[in-house]
């Protein structure tokens, strides 16, 4: 209740990178995101694994994000729904700054982490969600964006040394 009425006062963030955020949270980092790692990927050993991390990092943080919105059924501070908790913005924003960070290093990853924190005030800052939704969103996202990131370097790892079957035109080994 403290941080919603700061920000309903005084404000977190001014309203015109509030709603730049909405439009980067709500669905554009995400097709930016697979088309830069599409790319990035190309011509490379490991670019399907890259691609199918940063994919599949997103899919489950949305319906794991999902699912749990419609268990909880916490109505937003605005009471427009009963869809509160945790964020999606933040989740998403989350997940895609650990794919980030894995993918590309520290200093963009924690660029795209202080983007996706700016997420989350600007869902607190429009009235949509508590600071609880938004806590629980950053975490989901990491959590789920990090652990598909010791998979896929696991997956990178182990096709390196020949352990996983590949499927190239060299010969599979074991």
């Amino acid at each position: 209740e403290a941080v919603r009425d700061y920000s309903r006062e005084d404000g977190l963030i001014p309203d015109e990178l509030s709603h730049r955020l909405d439009q980067y949270g709500g669905g554009w980092a995400y097709p930016i995101l697979l088309l830069g790692v599409g790319l990035k990927s190309m011509g490379r050993n490991d670019g399907a694994a890259r691609l199918k991390y940063a994919f599949t990092s997103l899919v489950v943080t949305g319906l794991s994000t999902d699912l749990i919105k419609r268990a909880s059924r916490r109505k937003r501070p605005n009471g427009s729904d009963a869809r509160s908790f945790p964020s999606g913005h933040t989740s998403g924003s989350f997940a895609v700054a650990a794919v980030v960070d894995e993918l590309y290093g520290q200093w963009l990853g924690y660029t795209a982490y202080l983007a996706a924190t700016l997420v989350g005030a600007h869902r607190i800052h429009a009235d949509k969600h508590w600071l609880t939704d938004v806590i629980a969103g950053a975490a989901l996202g990491t959590v789920i964006g990090r652990g598909f990131g010791i998979v896929y370097r696991e997956e990178v790892e182990n096709d390196r040394i020949g352990i996983v079957p590949a499927t190239t035109n060299r010969t599979v080994s074991f």
